[in-house]
């Protein structure tokens, strides 16, 4: 027995498949990602790596004794409590 490869579609959907143009062009959704991207990017560039504010604003609460409040520290300790008593016993 012989078998010869057939160099010629003899399908239609080969004939079809061979008919179809290859398209070299991104498709939109990844042309819409990139520009949302390098949009990000811009805008990141724009914000200071430090921002000179905020760290005078953080210097000042950590010297300030009184911060965070009494009041604070009791609410933030009242839901890690509650937090860790639901890990411990789940209802």
């Amino acid at each position: 027995m012989r078998v010869t490869g057939n160099s010629e579609p003899t399908g239609a959907a080969e004939t079809q498949a061979a008919k179809i143009p290859v398209s070299n062009a991104a498709p939109a959704k990844e042309t819409l990602a990139l520009s949302a991207s390098e949009n990000l990017a811009g805008a990141l560039k724009q914000i200071p790596e430090v921002r000179a504010e905020q760290v005078a604003r953080a210097k000042e609460l950590v010297n300030d004794p009184s911060y965070p409040s009494d009041a604070v520290l009791g609410k933030v300790s009242g839901l890690l409590a509650d937090h860790i008593q639901s890990e411990i016993n789940p209802e």
